[in-house]
């Protein structure tokens, strides 16, 4: 399980630092992990995901 919260917290000092590339590597990493949060395989297609609850 990927470590949510401190992706999340990163992502922001990022953004309020202006550090555009860390921010948009963070961002992937955010996606991923929320969705590993939410329990659905990222590489999963949108309409599996909504299935599989």
């Amino acid at each position: 399980m990927t470590a949510f919260f401190p992706i999340h917290v990163g992502l922001l000092q990022a953004v309020q630092s202006h550090d555009c590339e860390r921010a948009r590597v963070l961002a992937t990493n955010y996606l991923e992990a929320f969705a590993d949060l939410l329990g659905f395989s990222p590489k999963a297609s949108p309409n599996v995901r909504s299935k599989s609850q």
